[in-house]
C-alpha cells in the first residue's frame, strides 16, 4: 500500500490500514480547526448504508445534539454527505461549552474520508459558506494503481 503525505510517500505492507488524522488550525482567532480522518469501510458495506450508519453515530451519541443541516452534496464529482450540527462539548475546568461542527463524509473506494470543521464559537453563515468552499476544493489523488503506472521503473 502506498501512503502519501505532504512530504512524500512510503510503501507499506498490504495488511496495513490507513487510519491517519490530520489537524489544521486557523490562526485568525476564530477558534476553527479542520480534522481530516480516514476509516476503513468493512467489505460488502453498501454506500447508502455506510452514510446512514455514520450519520446515526453523530445524531445519537453527542450530548445536547442539535442538527442545523443534513444533506447530500457533490464533492470532487461524487456524492458526499454534509452534517452541520452543534453539541455540548466536554467539561473543561467545570465549564461545558457548545461546539459547532460541520462534517462532510465521502466514501473513496474502501475508505470513508471525513472532513470536520470545529469551533467553540458560534459559526456565522458566512463562515459556514467559506468552510464549505474549502472542503469543495478537495481534489482526490489518482488511485494508487494509476500512480504506480506513472512512476519510472
Amino acid at each position: 500500500m502506498q501512503f502519501t503525505f505532504n512530504e512524500g510517500h512510503i510503501q507499506l505492507p498490504s495488511q496495513w490500514q490507513d487510519q491517519s488524522m490530520q489537524v489544521l488550525v486557523s490562526t485568525d482567532n476564530s477558534g476553527i480547526n479542520l480534522v481530516i480522518t480516514r476509516e476503513a469501510v468493512p467489505q460488502g458495506t453498501l454506500t447508502p448504508e455506510l452514510y446512514q450508519e455514520t450519520l446515526a453515530l453523530y445524531q445519537g451519541k453527542l450530548d445536547g445534539y442539535t442538527e442545523h443541516a443534513c444533506r447530500e452534496i457533490t464533492l470532487a464529482e461524487a456524492p458526499a454527505w454534509l452534517l452541520d450540527y452543534s453539541w455540548n462539548g466536554p467539561e473543561d475546568e467545570g465549564n461545558q461549552g457548545r461546539i459547532d461542527q460541520i462534517a462532510v463524509f465521502q466514501r473513496r473506494g474502501d475508505t470513508l474520508l471525513t472532513f470536520t470543521f470545529s469551533t467553540s464559537l458560534s459559526l456565522k453563515n458566512s463562515q459556514k459558506t467559506m468552510l464549505l468552499e474549502v472542503i469543495k476544493s478537495f481534489t482526490p489523488l489518482p488511485p494508487e494503481n494509476d500512480i504506480q503506472k506513472d512512476q519510472p521503473r
